[in-house]
């Protein structure tokens, strides 16, 4: 009981900490993975309590009922999350029903507050667009111009793409979360844990026909143009390209831990794509695993290392047999 109230009281005041910094992010990972590792366990009434902690946070944060409101249903996520990983469901479709209920939980605040969180949304563009339009001018970097260039677009098409950028948080929220409780579940040995994991995870190849359908849906709009059948094609667009590309960071992840590589490379391949603004490229990466399945290759990659590996293994015991005899 000791060890639950100081799980309790540490993220009550890490979350409090956070929320009154702007990371919201951080409640949103914590109290579904805390609640989640409960549930899986079979505490369903310290769960309980872990929710009414992101209650709390959320009273003591913003003091609000629908902020309240939305804490608890954030965190009621984890409830899913354990329940699957009780069951042993398979880790992809944990994520898919937690996501779900994620997107309907967050999809919902906003077309609650709509009006409110747009024009949050365009202040903090606005913000954003005039540093890097101060530092283009003071740069004059082609990489500045770039970004600005987005930022604006965004800005300007916010409602055309808002509830689609709305499933990118949520999917990495729920995979962060699920990846959190399966880690801590199999290194305590308990029997509870889901089938897989996130680098085993792999998007279903009948995903594709949606990708083909909604490309068949932009270029009809862009003929015919419609207001309606834009904002449904562009944000479907925009939560599909976050499922390529989370399949692409788990083929990383994969190849990673299979090939183990140093953290040099690790290093670089995290400042290519992260620092660099590379990381797009893994959502190409993530659709076009339909018809190459990279896991393959790597798994390919890694036994023939270990042949390799194991021939000069057995070259380096020869010559000491041939030492010994000499």
């Amino acid at each position: 009981m000791r060890r639950y109230a100081r799980v309790w009281g540490a993220l009550f005041v890490g979350c409090v900490f956070a929320s009154g910094r702007g990371l919201d992010a951080f409640s949103m990972v914590a109290f579904p993975s805390a609640v989640g590792l409960y549930f899986a366990r079979g505490k369903g009434a310290q769960s309980l309590g872990l929710i009414l902690c992101a209650v709390l946070v959320a009273l003591v944060s913003a003091g609000s009922w629908h902020t309240m409101t939305y804490y608890a249903l954030v965190a009621a996520l984890g409830v899913i999350i354990g329940a699957g990983a009780a069951r042993h469901w398979r880790y992809g479709w944990i994520v898919v029903a937690a996501t779900c209920c994620g997107y309907l939980v967050v999809a919902g605040q906003a077309v609650v507050f709509s009006e409110s969180l747009q024009a949050h949304a365009r202040s903090a563009l606005d913000m954003l667009a005039a540093q890097f339009s101060v530092k283009t001018e003071a740069v004059d970097g082609s990489r500045q111009e770039l970004l600005l260039s987005q930022v604006v677009w965004f800005r300007d098409h916010l409602a055309d793409v808002g509830l689609g950028i709305m499933f990118w948080p949520v999917l990495a929220g729920a995979c962060a979360s699920l990846s959190l409780v399966t880690g801590m579940l199999r290194r305590a040995g308990d029997a509870a844990a889901p089938r897989g994991s996130f680098g085993e995870m792999r998007t279903t190849e009948w995903l594709v026909w949606a990708a083909i359908l909604l490309a068949a849906s932009w270029f009809v709009e862009r003929s015919w143009p419609n207001a309606v059948q834009r904002l449904i094609t562009w944000n479907a667009a925009v939560a599909l390209a976050a499922v390529y590309w989370i399949n692409g960071i788990s083929i990383l992840a994969y190849g990673f831990h299979m090939l183990h590589p140093t953290w040099v490379v690790c290093f670089a391949v995290g400042m290519v794509l992260f620092l660099f603004g590379m990381h797009p490229v893994l959502c190409f990466v993530g659709l076009f695993d339909t018809w190459s399945n990279f896991r393959k290759v790597v798994d390919k990659v890694a036994a023939a290392r270990k042949r390799a590996s194991g021939s000069t293994d057995d070259d380096a015991n020869d010559n000491m047999h041939d030492a010994d005899d000499d």
